[in-house]
């Protein structure tokens, strides 16, 4: 892996790139990697593209983070995204990763056991199907990356979340239409990843219930 651009990316968004973040970031990348040419976890192979369009798209999410934020549940995580690059810059984080596809979450263990990360959890099943007391503790923030529209993700996820809570969404150019009519509070942040010219908006949306 070039951990150039690793660490010039990690720089633009305030991220000090220390050797243990940057050798978590190899490993990630490199098992991602090999458990893809199998289980077809991602559609981007080669290392800029994994380090661009999953790391560093990952971690626009710290932007939106309350400050005081320490349980973070991951909806639909995937092969981690956007919780375990979150995990690997703060590493007093909680976080669960809920992702029902038997193969990717094999892929989260495996993840969880390289990186020697605790208090990452993960739960094998849709948001929709958690039963109240398998989150033993209270989630302050819910994010996801562009899986699922912001009706659907706050009806899904406002379950699980305190209340006054944080529900996170990463979309692209489109998300307005998505919140035409919506209900509630929510404040928009518009990034940049670093070293390309893709933009995201960041959703914040307050949970009510």
């Amino acid at each position: 892996m070039d951990s150039t651009i690793l660490a010039e990316g990690l720089k633009t968004l305030g991220i000090t790139p220390t050797e243990i973040i940057l050798q978590s970031f190899e490993i990630y990348l490199n098992e991602l990697k090999k458990w893809s040419k199998v289980h077809n976890l991602t559609a981007i192979h080669d290392d800029k593209g994994i380090i661009e369009r999953h790391f560093l798209d990952s971690l626009l999410f710290l932007k939106a983070l309350p400050d005081d934020v320490i349980t973070i549940a991951d909806i639909g995580s995937g092969a981690g995204f956007p919780g375990i690059p979150l995990k690997i810059v703060n590493r007093n984080l909680k976080i669960w990763l809920i992702e029902a596809r038997q193969k990717k979450t094999a892929f989260l263990r495996n993840i969880i056991y390289k990186l020697n990360l605790n208090d990452v959890k993960v739960i094998e099943k849709r948001v929709e199907d958690i039963i109240d007391g398998e989150i033993d503790i209270e989630i302050d923030v819910g994010v996801v990356r562009a899986l699922f529209k912001a009706d659907d993700f706050v009806k899904m996820v406002s379950p699980i979340i305190k209340k006054d809570g944080i529900m996170i969404l990463s979309k692209g150019h489109d998300y307005k239409k998505e919140l035409d009519g919506f209900i509630g509070s929510y404040n928009i942040m518009s990034l940049q990843i670093p070293n390309t010219e893709i933009k995201r908006n960041i959703i914040s949306i307050v949970n009510v219930s």
